[in-house]
């Protein structure tokens, strides 16, 4: 019986045909511990983004957002807040009111005072068919309705968008 040391001894890169489909070609993570606060209606860039340029224009790129976020509003019963995903400057996960609601992320809080919050993790994630081999950008947008404050990445708790290239 013999070894090898696969770190010393083997170099150059697998093509990714030799790869069964489903295989994980890539992996791109974009964080931010910055807190982010918007209020308004206005679709906001919250400072979550990640950049994949894809091996194959037939991958597939999975993508997941992980962050702490609050909703606030002070003088009324009702505060939403709502997200989406976007690829470039397409959403690909549409907020409340978009026109492409096959995946709608809305937060809502309800109170009986005139005080309204609400701290929760917000998870998205979705199987992308970027259809390219440039380089892609995704990032999350937020938008407060009816002057609901939202803060992202809430007390500087990292947030995370990941991007993984999936073999077809």
């Amino acid at each position: 019986n013999q070894s090898i040391n696969l770190a010393s001894n083997v170099t150059g890169t697998l093509p990714t045909a030799n790869l069964p489909a489903g295989s994980i070609l890539q992996v791109v993570e974009g964080t931010s511990s910055t807190e982010h606060e918007a209020t308004g209606s206005a679709d906001q860039d919250i400072g979550l983004s990640v950049a994949i340029t894809p091996s194959s224009s037939s991958s597939k790129v999975l993508v997941t957002v992980s962050f702490l976020y609050k909703i606030f509003l002070s003088g009324s019963y009702g505060s939403t807040a709502q997200f989406q995903l976007l690829r470039g400057s397409t959403a690909i996960i549409t907020r409340s009111g978009g026109t492409n609601q096959d995946y709608n992320v809305e937060a809502s809080a309800l109170s009986t005072s005139n005080y309204v919050t609400m701290a929760t993790q917000l998870n998205m994630q979705i199987l992308d068919s970027p259809s390219t081999t440039s380089a892609t950008t995704y990032k999350v947008q937020s938008t407060g309705i009816s002057s609901t404050r939202v803060e992202c990445m809430l007390n500087n708790v990292r947030g995370s968008i990941v991007a993984y290239e999936v073999a077809v």
